[in-house]
């Protein structure tokens, strides 16, 4: 019930057919000439008596096969090995010897910044010589006795010759000469400890100060076999390196003349099945040689006839698209303006409602 309501008022579609019939012909205009049609027979009998040669594949040059030879054998980079090797020995002799330098030079450094007032005591105490100090003083003292004595004889001689051996002067001159031999002994006694306590300590000082310059030395040489042997490390890694290089370079010059070998060697077996197979079917080889030639002729020979059937839907309109289209002329024509209006202008005022009208019309047959 609803379909039919549906099409009373709001149209429906219905399908058309029709048939179509072309016909295409396509000819090559040689083959209308007699000349080239008589060629093209007499071709197509010689097709038996066609003589196909072997296939060849040109041989490789005998430098191309040697240097393919060279670069699948590779290229010798151990100098570049041997290098390396050697100098990374060398770096780690260096490397390790500057260590032990600047490991004793910092031992000595830290040692005498540590030396205590006690410490410094003692080697100035293992330093004095008292034995050299005490011979000294001693050999002064037998000297200074052998003058006194001698000294102390002149004055009892002079006493005794002019008659005053015993009297006070001779007394006083012989206390004078003994109090000046006990003063030679006094000054002789520290003018040698004090020679022997500044030879000592001069002989310590001497001893800290090239025990300084010997760690200042010992690490300037650490430090520069440090830097050399880091040095000869880094030459040594670049010498790894190439070597390395050299190896993949020769890896894969390898593997391109392998490539190069091997695809001659697969357009050889192309052409042994090629030449096998003509062999095997001589005629079919002929006429694949022969389409080469015939097949384009062919293709412009080529007729062809075809009939189509084309199907379409074809609206219908319903009643209420109908009088609503008819009701947009009525109101189109009146809204316009109506008589008062050129006739023109009414046409098309008419024209216009009705195409509104129809589409209100179209848009209520969808609900």
């Amino acid at each position: 019930m609803g379909g039919v309501v549906k099409k009373l008022v709001g149209g429906s579609t219905k399908k058309e057919s029709s048939t179509q019939t072309s016909n295409n012909t396509q000819s090559s205009f040689l083959m209308n000439v007699p000349d080239y049609a008589k060629a093209v027979k007499n071709a197509t009998g010689s097709i038996a008596n066609i003589n196909i040669p072997d296939y060849q594949l040109a041989g490789m040059p005998q430098e191309e096969q040697d240097a393919l030879k060279g670069l699948m054998g590779g290229e010798d980079y151990s100098l570049y090995d041997n290098a390396q090797k050697y100098m990374s020995g060398q770096a780690n002799n260096l490397i390790g010897q500057g260590t032990k330098n600047t490991t004793g030079a910092t031992d000595i450094l830290s040692k005498l910044q540590n030396l205590s007032q006690s410490d410094y005591q003692g080697m100035f105490d293992s330093e004095y010589n008292g034995d050299l100090v005490n011979s000294q003083i001693a050999q002064a003292k037998s000297e200074i006795q052998d003058t006194l004595l001698s000294n102390l004889h002149g004055i009892d001689q002079s006493a005794s010759m002019s008659g005053n051996m015993g009297s006070s002067r001779a007394g006083v001159m012989g206390g004078v000469a003994i109090g000046q031999a006990a003063k030679a002994v006094g000054s002789a006694t520290v003018q040698y400890q004090t020679a022997e306590e500044q030879a000592a300590q001069d002989r310590v000082m001497s001893y800290l100060n090239l025990k300084t310059s010997t760690a200042g030395q010992l690490a300037t040489i650490g430090q520069n076999q440090l830097s050399t042997g880091l040095n000869a490390y880094g030459q040594g890694v670049n010498y790894g390196g190439q070597y390395i290089a050299g190896q993949l370079q020769n890896k894969s010059n390898s593997v391109n003349a392998g490539n190069i070998i091997r695809n001659y060697s697969q357009q050889q077996l192309d052409v042994d099945r090629q030449n096998s197979l003509i062999n095997s079917s001589p005629s079919l080889a002929r006429l694949a040689y022969a389409n080469q030639t015939f097949l384009p002729i062919a293709n412009l020979s080529q007729v062809s006839n075809g009939t189509a059937t084309v199907s379409q839907n074809v609206s219908q309109p319903g009643m209420l698209g109908s009088l609503m289209s008819m009701g947009g002329m009525v109101a189109g024509y009146y809204g316009g303006g109506g008589s008062s209006v050129s006739t023109e202008q009414q046409g098309n005022n008419m024209m216009m409602g009705g195409v509104i009208g129809g589409m209100a019309g179209k848009a209520a047959s969808l609900f």
